[in-house]
């Protein structure tokens, strides 16, 4: 969730040009190897197949979980040891859920909302792209969302808490990610870092209001933190300058994000969305120059810059320096 408040407001078309800027797993081989060393299956723990479990938790009225899950998964037996065999966690399944494994090399078709679907074509509108995945769905069957993914055993009884209070529904009802950040926030109230998390969830679900009122309450936390602080400026001045198209603030917190540490990949985008800002604000030499760094920068940092020339040629953003001739010695030095 951390990086994401940083780079879900790319333009489209030049976060496609930047694709070579590679994300990091959040998980090391290290850690992956430890856990698995010391997993195996859950012991005393049933799982109904698919087609029971939905036809279990239509008779007893109870929100339906679906492991989907592999032989070869390594993780799916990490999470069937650490989270599902976690003694909090057994007794919540065992009093308010009902539980069900589908392995789609394995189970075979399905039945759902009266269509046959092949074990593919099931995984596929489970959003399943890779395991394990946990399916969640509503007492009447209703198809919610899904994780993929390993779940630590805390994170696994705050989604268990959103589904026993129906927080998904009627007026008001909250998404999973809106209900996690939440709880992160009543448990650690004064961490920036989860309200930097609410701030990009509202941006993502277009509620750009809110997600504002949310950046300039923790400014006025006044979070010390270099990290905390590029991400706070940078999320903040790319919702001003792609949504409320308020470059001349945009700027600003862009400079401020600048001054502190970050990923080489993200202050590279950072110093283009500052010239696209100094462009649109009519600022042309601030706009040069910012460009001017930005290329001396990816080529410091070795970042590729393969497809960015022909894209920021075509920038609308960038067209009233297209004329200059600083601008194409510019471009001369990007793929």
């Amino acid at each position: 969730m951390q990086n994401r408040i940083i780079t879900r407001f790319v333009a489209s078309a030049f976060f496609a040009a930047c694709a070579c800027f590679l994300s990091v797993s959040s998980v090391s081989r290290a850690t992956a190897q430890n856990l698995l060393s010391s997993a195996a299956p859950a012991k005393g723990k049933e799982f109904l197949s698919l087609s029971e479990g939905f036809k279990v938790a239509k008779q007893e009225k109870k929100p339906l979980i679906v492991d989907f899950y592999t032989e070869w998964c390594g993780w799916c037996k990490v999470m069937d040891q650490k989270t599902y065999g976690e003694s909090r966690v057994k007794t919540i399944l065992a009093k308010s859920f009902v539980v069900a494994k589908y392995n789609p090399e394995k189970d075979g078709d399905v039945e759902f909302e009266g269509k046959k679907l092949k074990a593919t074509e099931f995984a596929k509108r489970m959003k399943v792209s890779g395991y394990p995945t946990t399916a969640l769905f509503s007492e009447e069957g209703k198809y919610l969302e899904s994780l993929s993914g390993y779940i630590e055993p805390n994170k696994f009884l705050d989604i268990l808490n959103y589904m026993t209070n129906k927080k998904y529904d009627g007026i008001g009802g909250k998404t999973l990610d809106e209900h996690l950040i939440l709880e992160n926030i009543d448990r650690d109230p004064n961490n920036p870092r989860y309200r930097l998390d609410l701030a990009e969830y509202y941006a993502d679900s277009v509620n750009y209001k809110k997600s504002l009122e949310i950046f300039q309450y923790i400014a006025d936390m006044k979070p010390t933190n270099p990290t905390e602080l590029f991400a706070l400026h940078n999320g903040w001045g790319a919702t001003q300058f792609f949504h409320q198209k308020d470059y001349k603030a945009a700027i600003i917190n862009f400079r401020k994000a600048l001054v502190n540490p970050g990923e080489p990949q993200t202050k590279a985008v950072t110093m283009l969305r500052l010239a696209m800002a100094e462009a649109q604000d009519k600022q042309d030499k601030s706009a040069l120059e910012s460009l001017q760094k930005f290329a001396k920068y990816c080529k410091e940092h070795k970042l590729s810059t393969q497809g960015l020339r022909t894209t920021l040629e075509k920038s609308n953003e960038l067209a009233s320096l297209r004329s200059n001739k600083d601008f194409q010695q510019v471009m001369n030095q990007l793929q």
